[in-house]
């Protein structure tokens, strides 16, 4: 699996051994050299519009010519239409999108040689996908690919665009860098160490065998875009660094007086207020993040503070979902349905009152 390009809106990279390895270095391929299975990944932030928004609009004539058209009509249908050479793969999809939305993951993967495409996405705040299957896909000509990545672009709502060479997963996605410290009945361990079989430490110093742990390596921008949640913030010993969708628990007096609850969980993308408890992370390119899967969404030790486990919901009851997400291939009755999140989630104009109180 490997990210070979990669475009924001103030930087590009293009490199077939990695960009996270080679940075902006230009790559050396035949212009006849296609990519046969990969991934286009693009995040954008969705504001309704009362005419068609144009995400992309990529055009690239020789040697292989390559038509990328991503729209979003009035009422919230998104139009997919890649047209390379010969072949035209084209999809609507009825996005139900509102106007509190605040980021939108849009996933197309090829696998040309078992001819089967997928375009798939995600809303990572509110945890529901859409995802639509295609067939027959061309291969794309990497010199094309290239063209998307490093040509230039009008300014527009794009947090991304990235390239894989890889089948890229959709849905719940690991949250917590690998060097976070996790307490277990054995004694504090990093994430990336422990393994399914493991016991962790939730609230109340409950142990709770994880049922899987894994990682995944993702552009380090939008919602991926590393977090610093900084110590003695959040009853932390030390620094930890998360995604943005990860969820932190408050508790005490200022959440019973605000919400009547005991405790509440929040998303790190709230707490960055004022640069004072989180602040943003820009070094990364690539950041592998890592999670661990409990039978119950809970809250588990980190590094001082509560943070939660993989939320999964009802995955597995979405056959779809299931075979896009990093779960592919595993049997429905292997992964827990999680019925409800371990602490009430507070909307992002709640988390912001609190964590202001908090600071």
């Amino acid at each position: 699996m490997t990210w070979i390009g990669l475009r924001t809106a103030d930087s590009q990279a293009f490199s077939l051994a990695g960009i996270a390895a080679q940075g902006t270095r230009a790559p050396r391929f035949a212009e006849t050299a296609l990519l046969k299975r990969g991934s286009l990944q693009i995040e954008f932030a969705y504001t309704p519009s009362a005419r068609r928004q144009v995400l992309i609009d990529h055009r690239y004539d020789a040697p292989w010519p390559l038509h990328l058209r991503v729209t979003i009509t009035p009422d919230a249908v998104l139009h997919f239409d890649l047209q390379c050479g010969a072949t035209r793969s084209y999809m609507c999809l009825e996005t139900g999108l509102t106007d509190c939305e605040r980021a939108v993951e849009l996933v197309y993967s090829w696998h040309a040689p078992d001819r089967v495409a997928q375009l798939s996405m995600h809303l990572p705040f509110a945890a529901r996908s859409v995802h639509r299957a295609l067939y027959d896909p061309a291969p794309l000509p990497l010199i094309a690919l290239q063209s998307l990545i490093m040509a230039p672009h009008p300014a527009g709502p794009l947090s991304y665009l990235g390239v894989s060479t890889a089948i890229e997963p959709v849905g719940p996605a690991p949250s917590l860098a690998g060097n976070t410290v996790v307490d277990t009945p054995t004694g504090p361990r990093y994430v990336s160490q422990i393994r399914a079989g493991d016991q962790v430490l939730c609230k109340n110093d409950q142990p709770r065998r994880v049922l899987w742990a894994g990682h995944r390596d993702v552009p380090a921008y939008g919602r991926f875009q590393p977090i610093r949640l900084r110590a003695p913030y959040f009853g932390l010993r030390r620094d930890i660094t998360v995604a943005p969708t990860q969820h932190i628990a408050f508790e005490g007096p200022d959440v019973e007086y605000l919400f009547g609850e005991e405790r509440v969980l929040v998303s790190a993308s709230h707490a960055v207020v004022g640069g004072v408890q989180a602040i943003r992370d820009n070094r990364q390119t690539v950041m592998r993040y890592h999670q661990l899967l409990l039978e119950d969404h809970a809250l588990i030790r980190i590094g001082g503070a509560f943070g939660e486990s993989l939320f999964l919901g009802a995955l597995a009851d979405d056959e779809m979902a299931l075979n896009a997400s990093i779960w592919s291939g595993s049997a429905p009755q292997d992964l827990p349905v999680h019925a409800q999140f371990a602490a009430p989630v507070l909307k992002q104009y709640e988390a912001i009152t609190l964590t202001r109180a908090f600071a």
